[in-house]
């Protein structure tokens, strides 16, 4: 994120990265890029899809996607899992 003056400009990743966070809440852990790509429009800030439409909105979508198998990985430990190799998964998926 980069401030100037009272101003905040975030990174495409960091938008999509929140994109799919929210994805994640409404819609659980499966990604349907149907779903995705209608929800877009409430996610994204619109200066941002306006890039030349279409193009603009399948960017978006790869971009969103790829942050979701992050947040995915993150959010997703079984239970048994966690207990176990919990802090080993969280460094994993730290680094990726």
């Amino acid at each position: 994120m980069l401030k100037l003056k009272n101003m905040v400009w975030f990174q495409e990743s960091d938008i999509a990265m929140m994109a799919a966070q929210q994805y994640y809440v409404e819609n659980g852990a499966n990604l349907d890029l149907r779903t995705l790509s209608n929800l877009l429009p409430n996610y994204i800030p619109n200066h941002f899809l306006k890039s030349g439409a279409d193009k603009g909105l399948s960017r978006w979508e790869n971009l969103v996607a790829d942050a979701f198998k992050k947040v995915n990985c993150r959010l997703t430990f079984s239970p048994l899992m966690e207990q176990h190799f919990g802090s080993l998964l969280s460094y994993m998926c730290s680094c990726i």
